[in-house]
């Protein structure tokens, strides 16, 4: 159980540990990517020393090393890449809400919830984590750039004076019934202290540079949690990338963005419908959006299945890929 992406990590971090893998993956700890050179085909680390220190290591891949970027939505490998290729060109969007965290007490159950399933609430996501060997329940509070300037300014503050935790219980009890009941005061309060985090969009001209390096996942396409794509096309990167390397040995990353370019284009222009979806500034559009949801929901009674139910689990699988779709 737990969040898809932290729960995702743990596995893979635990396979890449196994016995059976040693003589193909090599682990290495105390070292952050801080940048490439292009030119060089060189990799720029900074190693954390054991005395506390720090250090630069420069790794020369030579003309057969091939890198894999994977470094997330902040990538240090495309931020090098967009100042030193010039026919590459990134854009980068900040997601039009910013989130908080609350947790429930280790072990405290939501009755009519599942510990299985991830809910949003109106802006609000709730869904349990691995702490310890227990499952905790959390609940990710969004604060919408578009927001009532009272909600927002309650959700970013950093007062925890008691009418600001009746004011947040308030809005959970509005926005998230099932779930408020388990978050105490105190907890409440905590949340006032916790940093405030924002993501953003990411769309690149392409994925690869040349057969030396490519991007994949956040770093490549980051795109925002409503899609529920986070994870799931970081995982469909790496399968495609499998196939390009098996199909293609001389030029997978060639291959890859061959393969696999329309289908991010097509995921990012869902991502940012959904994004301007937090902020809506065209006249009619908020109307319009009503409007589709309105006969979504009429044409649901006659058989045909919502967009929103048939992108995820056992129905995804009748649905054309993001590319054919957009």
């Amino acid at each position: 159980y737990g969040t898809s992406r932290a729960r995702v990590n743990l596995i893979l971090a635990e396979a890449a540990l196994r016995p059976e893998f040693a003589s193909l993956i090599t682990v290495v700890n105390n070292y952050r990517l801080r940048s490439v050179r292009l030119a060089a085909r060189e990799l720029v680390f900074e190693e954390r020393l054991s005395g506390g220190g720090k250090r630069e290591v420069v790794v020369a891949t030579g003309p057969n090393g091939r890198v894999v970027a994977a470094d997330g939505c902040n990538s240090a490998v495309r931020r090098a890449v967009d100042e030193q290729d010039e026919g590459f060109s990134c854009t980068v969007t900040p997601w039009k809400n910013e989130f908080r965290v609350i947790f429930a007490p280790p072990g405290a159950s939501a009755p009519g919830l599942d510990k299985t399933v991830h809910y949003i609430f109106a802006g609000f996501y709730a869904a349990t984590v691995d702490m310890g060997g227990q499952q905790t329940w959390t609940c990710v509070v969004g604060a919408r750039d578009g927001a009532p300037r009272a909600e927002r300014e309650l959700l970013l503050s950093e007062d925890p004076s008691d009418a600001n935790v009746t004011a947040l219980r308030k809005l959970l009890e509005t926005r998230s019934p099932l779930v408020a009941p388990i978050f105490g005061d105190d907890e409440l309060r905590r949340f006032f202290g916790r940093r405030t985090f924002r993501g953003a969009m990411v769309q690149c001209s392409r994925a690869n540079v040349g057969e030396w390096l490519v991007l994949l996942g956040d770093a490549a396409h980051s795109v925002l949690p409503p899609t529920g794509e986070g994870i799931n096309s970081g995982l469909e990167d790496a399968a495609i990338l499998a196939a390009s390397v098996r199909g293609a040995p001389t030029a997978p990353f060639s291959e890859y963005e061959a393969a696999r370019g329309a289908d991010v284009a097509g995921l990012l222009s869902y991502a940012s419908y959904l994004n301007d979806g937090f902020d809506l500034k065209v006249p009619g559009e908020a109307g319009a959006r009503l409007a589709f949801q309105i006969l979504e929901s009429l044409l649901g009674g006659c058989g045909v299945v919502p967009l929103t139910t048939s992108l995820f689990g056992p129905p995804s699988a009748e649905r054309a890929p993001y590319g054919p779709m957009t």
